[in-house]
């Protein structure tokens, strides 16, 4: 594991911004994820206004390319920023010092 700016383990994986923001309901996944850490798919879907199906296919795409990580409890599956990874950390800066 190589460790990048002394503190954050490096993803040099992780997909190009533009495509991670090329969608409106990922950048509000994004978002929410950012500002609430943690979130359940249900609570996704309530506060995006999108439906289940969008909202996991959103969710699909950002846990293959390792934006997040997704915790089973059961049959509850809990969502959150892979904020190790130091782009995703910036990522979660940018969205918390917008509002």
């Amino acid at each position: 594991m190589q460790i990048q700016n002394g503190t954050s383990p490096s993803n040099e994986n992780v997909v190009s911004i533009i495509d991670l923001l090329s969608s409106k309901g990922r950048v509000k996944i994004l978002y929410l994820l950012a500002k609430y850490n943690e979130l359940n798919i249900t609570q996704i879907v309530k506060m995006t206004k999108m439906n289940s199906t969008q909202v996991n296919t959103h969710l699909k795409y950002f846990v293959n390319n390792k934006v997040i990580e997704e915790k089973k409890f059961g049959r509850v599956k809990i969502y959150r920023l892979m904020t190790e990874y130091y782009k995703i950390k910036l990522l979660q800066t940018f969205f918390t010092h917008w509002d």
